[in-house]
Order: C-alpha cells, then sequence, then structure tokens
C-alpha cells in the first residue's frame, strides 16, 4: 500500500531534519564512542532515508502526532539497537570516522584550501594571512586585517563567508 503525497504536504522537511540532527547530536553526547561507526548526522540521515524510501511511510499516522517525534523514537530505537551490538563487541576496537585532514600536514592543508578555493581571492587573503601569523598573534581579526590591508568588520565578514565555504567543501 503506498501512501498518497499529500500526506507529506504539510511536513517542514528541513525542520524535521533538525530535530532528528539535534537529537542525534544529544545521544552522540551522553557517551563518548561512535555506534556503528557513524556520526550523529549519518545517522539523522539514514532514519530520514529509511522513512522516505519506505513505501508506507514505516506506518506513520499524522493522527498519531507529528512526524518529528515519530522520526524521533526511531532514531532512539536505532540508537539503543546499535549501543547493545556495540556493548556485545566491547573487546573489539570502536572503529572511527576516517578524518583524512587529520593526517595531513600543515603546509598540504592549506595548500589543499588554497587550491579548491582559488577562484575566491578575498577569502585567500584571509588564509594566507593566518598562515603567515601561524600562531604568532594576541588578537587575530586586527592582525589579519593589518595584513591585508582592510578593516577589522570586513576580516569577519570575510571569515563568516570561509566558514560557509569550507563547511561545502569536500577536500
Amino acid at each position: 500500500m503506498k501512501t498518497s503525497p499529500k500526506r507529506y504536504e504539510n511536513v517542514d522537511w528541513l525542520r524535521v531534519r533538525e530535530a532528528l540532527v539535534l537529537r542525534a547530536l544529544q545521544l552522540s553526547r551522553a557517551c563518548d564512542r561512535v555506534v556503528d561507526g557513524a556520526t550523529f548526522e549519518d545517522l539523522a540521515d539514514q532514519v530520514m532515508t529509511e522513512f522516505l524510501l519506505h513505501p508506507d511511510g514505516m506506518d506513520w499516522d499524522p493522527k498519531k502526532g507529528p512526524l518529528e517525534m515519530f522520526l524521533r523514537k526511531t532514531l532512539d530505537h536505532r540508537w539503543v539497537d546499535g549501543w547493545r551490538r556495540h556493548s556485545k563487541n566491547e573487546q573489539a576496537p570502536v572503529e572511527q570516522p576516517v578524518n583524512p585532514q587529520a593526517e595531513l600536514e600543515h603546509d598540504q592543508f592549506f595548500e589543499m584550501i588554497k587550491r579548491a578555493l582559488e577562484d575566491q581571492g578575498d577569502l585567500l587573503e584571509v588564509i594566507e594571512a593566518v598562515e603567515i601569523l601561524d600562531g604568532d598573534y594576541n588578537i587575530v581579526n586586527q592582525e589579519v586585517a593589518k595584513l591585508i590591508g582592510t578593516t577589522v568588520k570586513e576580516v569577519e565578514n570575510r571569515k563568516k563567508r570561509l566558514r560557509r565555504a569550507l563547511t561545502g567543501l569536500r577536500i
């Protein structure tokens, strides 16, 4: 039995995902281990994907409550099941997510970022200034502003843009 698309027309999908990510983050902070090698965002995405691909929407009934509460309970159950499996295999080493940047040398990391942002000169100026300072500074934004010849406010704006650019970047 397939569900009608009208069933989901009033669902705020962004809010549902944010609620799941927040809950998964709370669960991951409750213990210092990764369960089933999944980050908190992975866990939230897995639950949403399962729901969206399920032909009957995992039997969610809007009359029994909002979708985010239903999926939050599903996420909680998935977390508990993963934790139980993990506890049974306590002797096995915990697999941590791979972070290729952690193994990169300082200079290599800066070079990769520069290549990825080569068409954004104003952001590259900030990166190069930080690289020049190399931890030798007292007031970061003022030092960077002096180095690139701009205002502290402009440095703050560029840093915000840089954070957004780096968040979506796959290095």
